[in-house]
C-alpha cells in the first residue's frame, strides 16, 4: 500500500494474478477506485446495510439494482436504542435513517443478488470483469439520493 497526497495505491498479488488498485477521493466524496489485472479476473464485492445486534430494533432498509444506471442503491432506516443521557437507553430513529448508498462501475455488474436476513438488513453482492484495459468502481454516500450520487455513478462511465 503506498500512500500519495492525490491517492492511495494498493498492489496485491492473488492466485499468481497482479491486481492494482489506485483510490481517489473526488470533490463530492465519491470514491473512485481504478482497478487493474495482469490477467483477466472476475471481482466479487459483498456489502450489506446498517444492523447491529443487541442495538437495531428494527431496520427499514433497501437494496435495489438500477439496471438503467448499472448502480447498487442501499438505503438504510429503522429504530435502534439510543443513549441520550449516561443511565437512560431508549428506542429511537437511528442516525442513518434515509442514509443513501450507491455503488457503480464502468463495466456492468453482472450476478447481482440481494437478501433479506431474518433481522431485515439487507445483504447483497455482485460481481464485474477486470483485466489490463482496467475498471472503473465509484462508490457514494449521502443523506438521500441527489446529482450528487448521479455525478459519481457518471464517473464510474469515464475509464
Amino acid at each position: 500500500m503506498y500512500w500519495r497526497p492525490d491517492r492511495m495505491i494498493c498492489e496485491y498479488l492473488v492466485g499468481g494474478v497482479n491486481i492494482r488498485e489506485d483510490k481517489f477521493i473526488a470533490l463530492n466524496d465519491a470514491a473512485c477506485s481504478i482497478i487493474t489485472s495482469d490477467a483477466p479476473v472476475t471481482l466479487e464485492f459483498v456489502g450489506q446495510s446498517f444492523y447491529r445486534a443487541g442495538k437495531t430494533v428494527s431496520t427499514t432498509a433497501t437494496c435495489t439494482f438500477d439496471v438503467a444506471n448499472n448502480a447498487v442503491h442501499v438505503v438504510d432506516g429503522g429504530v435502534n436504542l439510543v443513549k441520550p443521557y449516561q443511565e437512560e437507553v431508549y428506542e429511537g430513529v437511528m442516525m442513518y435513517d434515509g442514509m443513501s448508498t450507491i455503488l457503480s462501475a464502468s463495466k456492468p455488474l453482472q450476478n447481482y443478488t440481494n437478501t433479506t436476513a431474518a433481522t431485515g438488513q439487507q445483504k447483497y453482492s455482485f460481481t464485474v470483469p477486470c483485466d489490463s484495459n482496467g475498471l472503473s468502481l465509484v462508490w457514494s454516500m449521502n443523506d438521500g439520493r441527489s446529482n450528487r450520487h448521479r455525478r459519481g455513478t457518471e464517473c464510474a462511465g469515464r475509464l
